[in-house]
């Protein structure tokens, strides 16, 4: 009988060349996964990037908004502190 180190033995002799043929598979798949880790770093990125343009632009949109409520504002406290005056 093979002791348990025999049969360890016996097993990768046997094992081992079926690894070897598949090494290149694993490189290949290996390869394939860091293309893709790449892809979704730049996809990350520019997703990234589109929201700090989004939210600047909302930023924007908002002082946009703002502004003419203010100037509006302004207008009406003018009118209503001339009418103030015209009744004294």
């Amino acid at each position: 009988m093979l002791k348990s180190g025999g049969w360890a033995c016996l097993l990768l002799l046997l094992v081992s060349p079926l690894l070897k043929a598949q090494a290149p598979q694993v490189e290949a798949r290996q390869k394939l996964l860091q293309e893709e880790q790449l892809a979704l770093e730049r996809a990350r990125a520019d997703l990234d990037a589109r929201r700090q343009d989004i939210e600047k632009r909302l930023k924007t949109l908002d002082t946009l908004e703002i502004t003419p409520l203010l100037v509006e504002q302004a207008r009406l406290d003018m009118e209503a502190a001339r009418i103030q005056l015209e009744g004294l």
